[in-house]
């Protein structure tokens, strides 16, 4: 039976270079398909399916590599090898430098690439992002960004602020996701591609890949910060929203985000990524996320194992970041599955907020009370939808909300800018408010 490799590349990507124009995003879904699948196959290269004129391509020097559409709706390509990538190109007009975000997610399996490299088209020069940057241990001589953990579930999340100095009069901003060495996840030391090994992109909601015209102004401060979650991190994107908020605030923010769906704290606490993270040390803040009903169900029941695993997740952050402040997030109450089994929304915000109080003083935690925020939202705003289709998960503006508060909760100061993260205006004006209001007390004007 041969190996079976896949690197599972979530991607979408945007850009913002002039009047916040959206140059392009990426979410698949099936009722897409038929707007990308023929270019992808003939062409080997994906539109965007959302807001302008920008496009991925994906490129391999293997001959028998295979472009096709997974699952009906995921770009993939088969075959993938060392010195193989993916490429954003983003158009510009009048470009003059400057500052682009750049967010990618990567998921693989035990046999595909271990290691990638980002890197970006400064003028004529392909620069290395110098943003968590590290020798590969097999061979120092190589350098990555991008270490893949064999677990197609477990995505890492790549947050990166890119430094363009030279300028593009009518052109394209090029950043690059390449392989590097001949390493495996599982192991091996050469990488043998064949037809079960290759590259697809995500969909259900994963936002990726983004990226942005960050303007030209450097940031004041660095902030380093571990965020350990699952779905309701990764499902739009709150992490990446969080980074653009900040930076927009004039604070670069160094991020290690691990995730996977369903992942409670005693899950990362296995987790051969999430420990990697941990162990690296030197945190400013770690912010942690447990499954979506834990700590109501401490509330409710004082689950001795739900305070046991929290504890020892804060312990060991505590033992490889001493100075790390740690945030507990408060989770929203949902509707799905008759209210996670608390029979109402009132009863499962009144657990949920009994047991994260409780939870987070046992490790010195401060709570992000995005649980408050949603509930107001509901109240308030109707019109503005904060739960995915499934009643459960965070829609966009979900997303955007808990990113809000999680950014107050660390920051500790009103917003001064108007991030958007290619939202509405007005809705995230709103929600960045009803955010001050919840952890800042902020009065509104009237």
């Amino acid at each position: 039976m041969k190996k079976q490799t896949l690197v599972i590349l979530a991607i979408c990507a945007s850009v913002l270079v002039q009047a916040q124009d959206l140059a392009g995003k990426w979410i698949f879904m099936k009722s897409k398909t038929a707007q990308f699948e023929q270019m992808w196959l003939n062409e080997h290269k994906v539109p965007a399916l959302d807001g302008g004129p920008a496009y991925i391509t994906a490129e391999t020097s293997n001959p028998s590599a295979v472009y096709k559409i997974a699952s009906s709706q995921m770009p993939c390509l088969e075959g993938m090898q060392n010195g193989d990538t993916w490429t954003f190109h983003i158009p510009v007009h009048k470009f003059k430098g400057g500052y682009v975000e750049v967010d990618l997610v990567l998921g693989t399996k035990p046999s595909a690439p271990k290691y990638f490299v980002v890197e970006y088209l400064d003028g004529k020069e392909w620069k290395l992002s110098q943003s968590d940057l590290h020798p590969v241990p097999e061979n120092p001589a190589l350098s990555y960004n991008v270490k893949c953990t064999g677990d197609e579930h477990y995505h890492c999340s790549i947050t990166q602020t890119l430094l363009f100095t030279k300028p593009v009069c009518r052109g394209e901003l090029l950043v690059r996701l390449r392989a590097v060495g001949d390493y495996a996840c599982n192991g091996g030391s050469t990488l043998t591609p064949d037809s079960e090994s290759g590259v697809r992109i995500l969909t259900y909601g994963y936002i990726g890949a983004y990226s942005r015209f960050a303007g030209t102004r450097a940031p004041k401060d660095t902030t380093k910060i571990g965020w350990f979650g699952n779905s309701f991190t990764f499902v739009n994107a709150a992490d990446f929203i969080l980074k653009e908020i900040a930076l927009s605030e004039g604070h670069y923010l160094d991020l290690r985000v691990g995730t996977y769906p369903g992942a409670r704290f005693r899950s990362h606490l296995s987790f051969k990524k999430s420990l990697e993270y941990i162990s690296e040390g030197g945190f400013d803040y770690v912010i942690l996320q447990d499954q979506s009903t834990q700590a109501a169900r401490y509330g409710r029941d004082k689950q001795k194992d739900v305070m046991d695993y929290t504890k020892t997740l804060g312990d060991v952050i505590s033992f490889f970041s001493p100075g790390a402040k740690l945030i507990y997030e408060k989770t929203w109450a949902f509707s799905q599955d008759n209210y996670g089994g608390f029979g109402s929304y009132e009863f499962f915000d009144s657990c949920a907020t009994a047991g994260a109080e409780e939870l987070a003083a046992k490790i010195n935690a401060t709570v992000s009370p995005i649980a408050d925020a949603f509930a107001l939202a509901r109240a308030e705003r109707p019109d503005i939808v904060i739960y995915s289709t499934d009643d459960h998960h965070p829609a966009n503006y979900g997303a955007y909300l808990k990113a809000c508060v999680n950014y107050l909760t660390i920051f500790k100061t009103p917003f001064t800018a108007e991030a958007d993260f290619a939202l509405d205006p007005e809705k995230c004006k709103y929600l960045r408010e009803l955010a001050q209001r919840v952890v800042l007390k902020v009065k509104l004007a009237r």
